[in-house]
């Protein structure tokens, strides 16, 4: 059902995900518009106009950013777990994780496919206190992101995050070797399998980054304990069918989130804690039989992983250096019309999203970034004008691209 003109007077707007058909779109000068809702579509807007499309303000479908953790001295035990965040949907926070040790972070939600896994280990609750000598505490996962950006963990045993949901999430950050006596468990998976702090994979600029695994300056409390492990989330992906599918044929759907942090301080000083992976870049498609205008934003965008907790460095380490959350992919954007005018300082983009900083204290930890996402534009190449700035970049202008190339957007020639 047609839903009349779509004119937006409060700003900002929030449209439920999926189709929309309107008479016409106009979009004004400072005027932001979201998706927001669950459902098979959540992260996805395919508008459709029968009469003209005017984007002068910004539509945009970014994945939101990966939070921080934050550790407070030991005498407080009040850190929190960075959580993971929302796929299609820069706005919206995962719930805030229990202020106390030894709880997983929230996973990011929202998008397209599978959720990440989290791993062989027991999945600790992100509300309830564990204490420390709590036989649970020793060994555990985040709990899978469903199915934006991975959960980071706080902890002061060895713990992964979660890996980031979609079809090609990033994996939880990797951990170094089990010291002698100390246990281990598989690490998690990422919503495309992805494992120890392995990127997603979609193959060349599409696929996400591997995060760093390193160690603090925080030396082991005992005789053959190295300094305590912190590794970095991988980066998401847009996965391989996307990637083979750059004029978005069968594949019109949202990016995957970046892994969590992971780290282990057993036997370590402890109080340590690691931040969560952005969310993917969703869907957002604009068709019109007359014609479509950009003078603002299109935003498709991977969020950026949550920087490491700085930390302290030794001899005291209090509190621990933690571990970054991978950046999310980028997701999509296609124009389809006979007319398509992108005005010089107008932006099309979906470009991954960067991953978590390291901390100054500790040798790695890095977040992976994500992976590039995709554009396609379907137009008349006599009345096409593409003056803005584009990620990925056009590869010649409005001249078709058949077959598409790795890393540019896809060009067709309207109705194609």
């Amino acid at each position: 059902m047609n839903e009349g003109a779509f004119n937006p007077m409060v700003n900002p707007t929030y449209l439920t995900p999926g189709v929309h058909l309107f008479t016409t779109i106009n979009v004004p000068p400072g005027a932001f518009v979201y998706v927001a809702g669950n459902g098979g579509a959540s992260g996805t807007l395919d508008l459709y106009a029968t009469g003209t499309i005017v984007i002068d303000g910004t539509i945009d479908l970014s994945g939101g950013p990966g939070t921080q953790n934050t550790i407070t001295s030991r005498s407080t035990n009040q850190g929190k777990a960075g959580s993971g965040r929302y796929t299609g949907e820069p706005y919206a926070s995962a719930p805030a994780s229990s202020a106390c040790e030894f709880v997983a972070g929230n996973a990011g939600a929202l998008g397209y496919a599978v959720a990440g896994t989290a791993g062989s280990c027991a999945v600790i609750s992100s509300t309830t206190c564990i204490t420390r000598n709590d036989p649970r505490a020793f060994i555990w996962a985040a709990a899978p992101a469903q199915f934006g950006g991975g959960a980071g963990v706080f902890t002061g045993y060895r713990a992964y995050g979660s890996g980031g949901g979609g079809p090609a999430g990033g994996a939880p950050g990797a951990l170094g070797p089990a010291f002698n006596g100390e246990s281990d468990c598989s690490g998690a998976s990422g919503g495309g399998g992805a494992v120890s702090g392995a990127g997603g994979s979609g193959g060349g600029v599409y696929d996400g980054q591997r995060g760093t695994l390193g160690q603090t300056q925080c030396q082991g409390q005992n005789p053959g304990v190295p300094p305590a492990y912190v590794g970095g989330g991988g980066g998401g992906s847009i996965g391989t069918a996307a990637a083979n599918d750059l004029a978005v044929t069968t594949t019109f759907r949202t990016g995957s989130g970046g892994g969590g942090g992971s780290a282990d301080y057993l036997d370590r000083p402890v109080f340590g804690g690691t931040s969560g992976g952005g969310g993917g870049g969703g869907a957002l498609r604009l068709s019109s039989p007359v014609s479509i205008t950009v003078g603002g934003h299109l935003l498709a965008n991977g969020g950026t992983g949550g920087d490491a907790f700085i930390g302290s460095q030794a001899p005291n380490c209090d509190p621990q250096p933690g571990a970054a959350g991978g950046g999310g992919s980028g997701g999509v954007v296609y124009l389809s019309s006979p007319v398509v005018t992108v005005k010089s300082g107008a932006s099309v983009s979906a470009a991954g999203g960067a991953g978590g900083f390291g901390s100054l204290f500790a040798t790695g930890g890095a977040g992976g970034n994500g992976g590039l996402g995709r554009i396609r534009v379907s137009a008349t190449t006599a009345t096409c004008t593409l003056a803005g700035s584009f990620s990925p970049p056009l590869k010649n202008g409005c001249n078709p691209t058949p077959g598409g190339s790795a890393g540019f957007a896809y060009v067709a020639a309207y109705p194609n």
